[in-house]
């Protein structure tokens, strides 16, 4: 699974599977899931409409699936050599795109050169080696909580799919004294006003991590817990392990 979603995943994984045999058949070609190269094929064979008349498609998902193609090493920088994109600058610190799609400054979280800077021991190192592998996607949750930082607020919220109407649940964190967004899981940073703008996300709970420390030993002692149903729900969940314990 690749990403959860709280109430209809069953509907977004049928929905997404039919797109992406769709778009398979209709390029003749296998991309593996990488939405934004069909779009730009079928663009420049004049057969967009075709998808258009057949799907209502979330336009800005497509920028963002680019850039998690290529912070967690799924592609590299030539996924973004696209007729979507009119410029970029993926040399300075922060890196920027703008194009048809939109505009966006971001970074990835982790890199070659920091991953044992932030590795003081080799559970660390293999913790950030899986982000910076892409090896976190589809652990959302686990591995925001993972951070354990003292100046992050865990966000959980709903955000777009390719399909406008069907959103999914994600978990990030989002640093208290920098107005940074670090979307764990996807090894991206985004500044939290143009993560908004393009992500738009339903914001469903914050925890911070003062709040997460709090909870860890009641957490502990029931390990079949749901992470996911803590993060969106953390009195009721906190109430129901008390109550059962």
């Amino acid at each position: 699974m690749v990403y959860d979603n709280y109430y209809n995943w069953e509907e977004y994984y049928k929905k997404t599977t039919e797109f992406f045999d769709y778009l398979r058949k209709l390029c003749k070609r296998n991309y593996i899931n990488n939405g934004p190269l069909y779009l730009e094929e079928l663009i420049k064979n004049g057969k967009i409409n075709e998808v258009l008349e057949k799907y209502e498609l979330n336009d800005g998902y497509y920028l963002y699936w680019l850039l998690i193609e290529y912070a967690t090493k799924k592609c590299d920088e030539s996924v973004l050599n696209t007729i979507l994109i009119d410029n970029k600058d993926l040399i300075s610190q922060t890196k920027w795109v703008t194009g048809i799609l939109g505009s966006i400054h971001f970074k990835p979280y982790i890199t070659n050169a920091n991953v044992l800077k932030k590795s003081p021991n080799i559970k660390s190192f293999r913790f950030f080696k899986s982000i910076y592998q892409g090896k976190a996607l589809g652990h959302c949750h686990k591995y925001s909580l993972g951070l354990n930082s003292h100046d992050i607020t865990y966000v959980t919220a709903f955000i777009p799919s390719w399909f406008q109407g069907i959103r999914v649940l994600h978990t990030y964190a989002e640093k208290t004294d920098s107005n940074e967004i670090i979307d764990v899981s996807r090894n991206l940073v985004f500044p939290k006003n143009e993560f908004n703008n393009l992500v738009k996300p339903e914001v469903v709970s914050e925890i911070t991590n003062e709040e997460f420390l709090a909870d860890l030993s009641i957490l502990k002692a029931c390990p079949s817990t749901n992470i996911r149903d803590y993060l969106v729900n953390r009195p009721k969940i906190l109430a129901k392990i008390k109550t059962s314990s």
